[in-house]
């Protein structure tokens, strides 16, 4: 990518228009925790309606901001997955055949575009207890950013880095997080790639875009404009 094409990826956050639209969801979300107290049921909102965390209950705001989180972690990384490798393949017309030809690779495909473009490119962390990493001490309490796009085209991990390569020995990329703090969905969000990928190839004989490009790349990598044009199969 040049740098004329990643000139307008950054785009500037509008805080102000998130936070309406996510007012929006909150008598949503509040009557689904009125409705499991009065009537459980088997699910995630459910366990943080009767769980508790240090030996108390959770706020409702505490469960309304949960269950946006999980909403957020489910759609909008998935969402951005997915984008981000029909945006590759619209690009590589060789790699577009070598899947349609070859199905079965396409789960190896989907973890070298999560290793490159990593939905979620990097998170805060904060440190519980005093650490010393790669020479520096970190203190207890202060924060961390943890840059995983960075850390999945670290070349001491990936050789050759740059080059997308499905037959890449080893996969280990960290887009979905790591240890205590990986992502619970992963193997939901591979399935809904994987799904999403098989039926746009199997469903085309082309893909190409058709227009100017538009995506934010960090802290999330994503299209915001994706002009494509599908061919159908003949």
């Amino acid at each position: 990518m040049n740098d004329d094409e990643s000139a307008g990826f950054l785009a500037a956050p509008d805080q102000t228009a998130r936070a309406a639209r996510f007012a929006k969801f909150i008598p949503y979300i509040q009557n689904i925790i009125d409705t499991r107290r009065a009537h459980p049921q088997d699910d995630i909102i459910n366990s943080f309606v009767t769980g508790e965390v240090g030996g108390r209950k959770l706020t409702d705001p505490e469960i309304i901001q949960l269950t946006i989180a999980m909403m957020l972690a489910g759609h909008a990384t998935t969402t951005a997955a997915i984008s981000n490798f029909a945006y590759r393949l619209a690009e590589d017309q060789d790699l577009q055949a070598f899947l349609r030809a070859n199905p079965d690779r396409i789960p190896d495909a989907l973890e070298e575009s999560l290793r490159m473009d990593a939905p979620q490119q990097a998170l805060l962390r904060k440190c519980l207890v005093d650490t010393e990493l790669g020479g520096e001490t970190i203190k207890a309490g202060q924060f961390v950013l943890t840059n995983y796009g960075s850390a999945n085209n670290d070349p001491k991990r990936f050789p050759n880095p740059g080059k997308f390569d499905i037959d890449r020995a080893g996969k280990g990329h960290l887009s979905f997080g790591f240890g205590m703090h990986q992502c619970l969905g992963q193997h939901l969000a591979r399935l809904d790639m994987r799904i999403a990928i098989e039926t746009l190839l199997r469903e085309t004989s082309a893909i190409t875009i058709i227009g100017p490009v538009k995506r934010t790349s960090y802290p999330v990598l994503a299209a915001v404009e994706l002009p494509l044009r599908l061919e159908p199969k003949a």
